[in-house]
């Protein structure tokens, strides 16, 4: 199976979600660490998606290649699936990506991605509550087109977990990395006050939201594989423990990460020490030329 990680180092340069960036860096590199290791005793196929700065803090980690797709990434640093898109765009149909912050941990998984055929394979459904109703209504509001889409069908509460995404339908992919970059460009043009918020997330709307619609509203294939699908009434056949996928979303990762590091000390030798090195090079760096 060929797989795809995707970082850029845009989003790091800020303080988001209230963390500092020394706190992101340290996360992120030993969850990678651990994710990609893992990965690769499986035998899966791994290459990264990165820019100069990425390559600097994974380049220790055996991925098959490392491309630096993402030193051309406009996004803003608020869009964190940016860089996503890009690798998206670059990798051939069929490739799977996953998060940084995931581990996939059984082949149980890697066989079932394998073998999906839908138009898009992802990892689960999501529903916003009205505690999303402000990012979102505004995206909704300010946004004078999302193309492909009837705004009268729009779903505004549905979307998807993106953090396991497999696109087969070539005509898919086109229209959500299309349809993703005319969203942000309209947005950024007409919202710079919103994004100096260092909590605001566009991308609930934009990766997440669009991409169920896309689903719904052309009728492609979809396949939830963990909890329950709400488009064409999918229901995911499996639990997270079942298949073996780990994925520490939000702040979770940073609560678990002295478990996390304690991990990775257990594992193939080297790679910790390699990490904590890095680490601190890293953070080093980026905050002289703060």
């Amino acid at each position: 199976m060929r797989a795809f990680h995707s970082f850029s180092t845009k989003p790091l340069l800020k303080e988001n979600y209230n963390r500092k960036i020394d706190e992101q860096i340290d996360c992120i590199i030993t969850i990678a660490t651990l994710s990609c290791l893992q990965a690769k005793r499986l035998g899966i196929e791994l290459v990264l998606h990165t820019d100069d700065l990425g390559e600097k803090m994974f380049g220790f980690l055996p991925y098959d290649n490392i491309y630096a797709t993402l030193n051309k990434n406009r996004g803003h640093e608020r869009f964190w699936a940016s860089g996503k898109m890009l690798a998206h765009e670059a990798e051939p149909l069929g490739s799977v990506h996953f998060d940084m912050d995931a581990i996939i941990k059984k082949p149980d998984l890697v066989k079932l991605l394998c073998e999906s055929k839908q138009d898009l394979v992802v990892e689960a459904h999501e529903y916003y509550p009205d505690v999303y109703d402000y990012p979102t209504n505004k995206l909704i509001e300010q946004v004078s087109t999302f193309p492909f889409l009837d705004m009268k069908k729009y779903r505004k509460h549905d979307a998807l977990r993106c953090g396991l995404v497999k696109i087969n339908n070539q005509k898919l992919k086109d229209m959500y990395i299309k349809g993703y970059w005319n969203i942000h460009d309209q947005f950024v043009q007409s919202n710079s006050q919103s994004l100096n918020d260092n909590m605001f997330t566009p991308d609930i709307v934009v990766e997440q939201s669009y991409l169920l619609n896309l689903v719904v509203q052309h009728n492609y294939s979809l396949q939830v594989i963990f909890g329950h699908g709400f488009a064409h009434g999918e229901r995911g056949g499996f639990t997270a423990k079942e298949l073996g996928w780990n994925h520490f979303m939000s702040g979770i990762k940073f609560y678990l990460l002295p478990r996390l590091k304690e991990q990775l000390k257990k594992g193939k030798i080297g790679y910790f020490e390699k990490s904590q090195q890095t680490i601190k090079e890293i953070i080093e760096f980026v905050k002289s030329k703060i």
